[in-house]
């Protein structure tokens, strides 16, 4: 039998733990907050990864204008 090399006592809590705001888990599952896609989070690389593509960089960018959006509506 074969041993997996992958960790087995991270979980994708543990992971949205180290990126507030950026990513968040559900049923499990480790999902990135702005894109809302599922990541694996067994391994770092993949992380690093997903948020050095432009694709990332550009929807935390439109989170971020749509954040100070409603803080200005709110403040009126």
């Amino acid at each position: 039998m074969k041993r997996s090399h992958l960790p087995t006592k991270i979980s994708a809590k543990d992971c949205a733990k180290q990126f507030p705001g950026l990513l968040h888990d559900s049923g499990g599952k480790l999902f990135c907050t702005p894109y809302n896609c599922v990541l694996d989070h067994r391994r770092k690389s993949t992380l690093e990864n997903h948020f050095a593509a432009a694709k990332h960089a550009r929807m935390v960018k439109e989170m971020d204008v749509e954040g100070e959006g409603m803080e200005d509506e709110d403040e009126e």
